[in-house]
This record gives C-alpha cells, structure tokens and sequence, in this order.
C-alpha cells in the first residue's frame, strides 16, 4: 500500500468526533505493519468542523504524541458526503466513471465539474449483464475546500479526503473471511450508527441510522435517571451491560433497561440491512459482525448486540490489526480509534 523496501511513516490519519479527535500514523515495512502512534484528544467544542483553536490544539499534541510530519488524511464529514448506489448501462463509449458522474450531479441538482468524486462497480449477485451496478461517493469542491483551508491554515498538509466506509474496509481487510463472506461493520458513533456491508474488498452497501447515536442515549440516561452529564458518562463508559446485575459495580436496573431499548432498537434496524445483504450474497451468508466507534466501547455492547442478532460480534480496535506501541493502549485499544487508522492507510501518489 505504500510502496517501499524500508519502514514508511504513513500520513497521520485525522478522525474529528462530536466528543473527541482521533489521531493514528502508521510504520510500514517490507510485509509489516504497526501503529507508530495513536491519540485521542477531547474535544471541548461541539461541532462538524473544529474550530480554529482546536486545530491549533490538535497540531501541537501531534508533536508531543510521537507523530513524525504534517502530512494528514480526513474524513469528509458525513453530512457534507454525496453517495449513492447507481445503475449505470455498460458502454464503450462512455467510462463508467464520467457516466457516474453525470448522473450523481443530475440526481443532486449540481453541475458535474463541481465534484470531487470516486466510484467503484459492485459484485452485486445477479443483474443484467448490459447494465452495472456502482456505488459513487462525492464531496462539493465548495465543502472540501472549507476542510482544507481549515487544517492547512495551521501548517497541516491534507493530502486526501477519504470516506469512512472506504477507510473500514482497508483496515478491517485482514479481518475478512477466507470464504469471501460478507463482513459487517457497524460503527457506533455519537450521533449515528453507521452500518458498512464488505464483500470481497469491496463497500456494497452502507446505512446509516442518524436516531441510533449513543448521544440520544446519554441524554435519556440524564433526563430520565435524574443524573448529571458525568454520572451518565460513567454508566456508559465503565458500567454499561458488562456487569452482572446485582454487582457492586453493576449500572442500576433502571439505566440497564434505557441501555438495552436503545440497542434493541438498532438491532432491529440493523438485522433488516443484514437480511438484505443475505439475499444479495446467499452464496456466502453474513460472516461477522465488527464493532467500531465510541459506543462500541460501552462494556457488553457487543455481547449484547450478538445475542440480539444472532451472529458473532466483537469490538475491534487498531491493536487487533497490527502492533502498537507501549504506553499508548488507551488509544490503540479503543474501538473509536480505528476508522482513524483506517485513513492512514490512504493510498497517496508520493
């Protein structure tokens, strides 16, 4: 992925939470790859683009946090991302990546010179053979050019905009099944979940459940168990549905039964993308389910949610991917860390 016969440092993969910013650089050698450094840092506004004095903040923890250049890949923020699935007819007259185009911008009412664009064809099961089935994801120059001038006013070089599903699938790839089974991805994030369906490499299928974020959780924890914001923050971070009721250390019944609405609700949405994606893909069926994002850092999350939908789930963060570096287990370790290691496997042209 980054081509060389000695160790690389990796842009510094920038993922900006509603609570938090994620930080993540790789080493890559010839046939390895360990994390070289991993950081969350808190964020004290709460916003889509960081504010100018969290950029400046950010930049100067990179340079305590053991990140070696300025050489940085972002995330588009979900609500700046164009995607959508497209059936497209093959032509040779016309690549399928300008047909793509055209029609994104036509569904989207915007000129086709004013996208910054990626597509790639899926192996969708069965579809007619004069036609293909594309998934196009796109970014107005206008919203790019925003998060960029933001970042590169304080000295960080943005060599790539990626896009979260993208990124999940590189670093979830050498997670994937040897059959060629379906993987899915559900990032538990704090204002959506984000469900990714993997087949053969490829993103086949994405949905995101913008009333499923652990932010409406925590809100229903404050208002309904009369607790401050910090209180909550604890049940969910050290409590959650890890302990056996009746332990010391056990939430209260009451907050375990908020807990577990909340997931039996995503559940329920989950396991009808999941359906779907078993009649795509019958010839393999769902191989399993990974967790990501700061909700999957909630204790018994993912027990709970394998139980709920009958499959075998389990967190993953970017120490289950590669080696990581003493004394940075906190971050390595986190599941809300790893859509950031996926974007410093950005491929770059340098």
């Amino acid at each position: 992925m980054f081509a060389s016969h000695k160790s690389v440092r990796s842009p510094i993969g920038i993922d900006v939470g509603r609570r938090e910013i994620k930080a993540v650089q790789l080493v890559r050698g010839t046939g390895t790859l360990r994390v070289a450094a991993a950081m969350l840092l808190p964020r004290p506004a709460d916003g889509i683009t960081p504010l100018d004095a969290e950029v400046r903040r950010l930049s100067d923890a990179l340079d305590r946090g053991g990140f070696i250049g300025r050489r940085i890949v972002l995330a588009v923020p979900g609500e700046k991302l164009i995607s959508s699935v497209l059936e497209l007819p093959r032509s040779s007259a016309v690549p399928v990546t300008q047909m793509a185009r055209m029609e994104l911008a036509r569904n989207h009412r915007c000129p086709p010179d004013s996208l910054e664009m990626g597509c790639w064809e899926l192996p969708a099961a069965a579809r007619a053979a004069k036609s293909a089935q594309v998934m196009a994801v796109a970014c107005r120059h206008e919203d790019a050019n925003a998060i960029l001038d933001r970042f590169e006013s304080f000295g960080l070089d943005v060599v790539g905009l990626d896009v979260r599903a993208c990124a999940l699938a590189r670093v979830t790839a050498p997670l994937a099944p040897a059959d060629g089974g379906v993987t899915a991805v559900l990032e538990l994030g704090w204002t959506a979940a984000n469900l990714v369906l993997l087949y053969r490499g490829n993103v086949v299928y994405e949905r995101k459940v913008a009333d499923a974020g652990f932010d409406r959780l925590h809100a229903e924890l404050c208002k309904k168990l009369h607790v401050e914001p910090d209180v909550a923050d604890y049940l969910l971070a050290d409590a959650g549905l890890g302990v056996t009721p009746g332990d010391a250390n056990a939430a209260p019944p009451d907050a375990r039964a908020l807990m577990t609405a909340h997931l039996e609700s995503l559940a329920a949405d989950v396991s009808a993308s999941l359906s779907y994606a078993a009649h795509q893909y019958d010839d393999s069926g769902i191989a399993s389910l990974l967790l990501c994002g700061a909700g999957a850092a909630v204790p018994g999350v993912d027990r709970h949610l394998a139980g709920l939908l009958k499959i075998a789930a389990r967190k993953v963060g970017p120490a289950d991917i590669a080696p990581c570096p003493p004394g940075q287990s906190s971050a390595c370790t986190s599941p809300a860390t790893l859509v950031a290691m996926g974007m410093a496997m950005f491929e770059t042209d340098d």
